[in-house]
C-alpha cells in the first residue's frame, strides 16, 4: 500500500481498515519494523505512523449513530493533513458541520529520535531526556531521576508546545487538531487525568474546533 490508497474520499471504516492493513503489511515486510521505528523523512512509514494511523484513531472515536463519515488524506505541504466529510441526521439537524479539516502533530521529547536510533542499533538506553549525540555520531544515554510529578509536567509541556505551535497558524474554525503522545514511560490513569485537566486551561485550544489527544501506549484519549 502507498499514500495513494488514502488520498481518495473513502468511508471512515474503509480508511481505518486500510491503515491497519498498511501497518501489518509494512511490519511484516523485510526491514518494515526498522522503517517504522526510524520514520525517515520522505518514507511511507513516517506518514503512516505520524499522520495516517492517528487520523484513523480519531475517526473511530468520532463515529456515532446518525453520522456517516468519509475521509480524504492529503500528503502534500498544505496546512492540514486531511478532510472529514459528514452526512446523516446529526448534520441535517445542524449538530455537526458537513466538513471538517484535521491536522496531526505528534508530542514527544525532542531527543526521541536518539532513543529510536539506539533501539535500532541494539544498544540499551535510558529515557530521551538523558540522551545526547556527539559530533562523531556517537549517542550517549545517561540515567535521569524523575518523580511522577516530573513526568506529568514534562508531558503537559510536550502537548502544550504542539497546541501553541499550531495555534500560531490561522486554521479555519472547523479544524480538529490531533495530537498522539509518544511517552517515555507508562502514564497511569491518575497521571492521564491530571494531564487532561491541566491542558483544559490552554488558551490556544479555543482556536480549534477541538483538540484530540491520545496516548500511543495506553490508548487513553480525550477531546479538549
Amino acid at each position: 500500500m502507498d499514500l495513494k490508497d488514502f488520498e481518495n474520499k473513502i468511508s471512515s471504516e474503509e480508511f481505518s481498515k486500510r491503515a491497519l492493513n498498511a501497518f501489518e503489511s509494512l511490519r511484516n515486510s523485510p526491514g518494515g519494523i526498522s522503517k517504522m521505528r526510524m520514520r525517515r523523512r520522505g518514507e511511507f512509514a513516517r506518514k503512516l505512523v505520524e499522520e495516517i494511523l492517528p487520523i484513523s484513531v480519531f475517526l473511530r472515536c468520532f463515529e456515532r449513530p446518525g453520522l456517516n463519515l468519509y475521509c480524504q488524506y492529503f500528503s502534500g505541504y498544505q496546512s492540514f493533513d486531511g478532510k472529514i466529510y459528514c452526512q446523516g441526521l446529526l448534520v441535517e439537524r445542524k449538530f455537526l458541520k458537513d466538513e471538517y479539516l484535521v491536522e496531526v502533530s505528534i508530542a514527544c521529547h525532542e531527543k526521541d529520535y536518539l532513543k529510536r536510533k539506539c533501539l535500532e542499533g541494539g544498544f540499551p538506553c535510558f529515557s530521551a531526556s538523558g540522551m545526547k549525540e556527539l559530533k562523531n555520531g556517537t549517542v550517549i544515554s545517561e540515567p535521569v531521576v524523575n518523580t511522577p510529578a516530573d513526568f506529568i509536567s514534562e508531558h503537559i509541556n510536550f502537548i502544550k508546545s504542539r497546541i501553541e505551535k499550531k495555534g500560531e497558524k490561522n486554521y479555519p474554525n472547523n479544524t480538529f487538531l490531533i495530537i498522539p503522545i509518544f511517552p517515555d514511560t507508562v502514564l497511569m490513569r491518575d497521571d492521564w487525568i491530571e494531564i487532561r485537566n491541566k491542558l483544559e486551561s490552554t488558551e490556544e485550544i479555543a482556536k480549534f474546533c477541538s483538540v484530540f489527544v491520545y496516548d500511543k501506549m495506553s490508548y487513553r484519549m480525550a477531546f479538549l
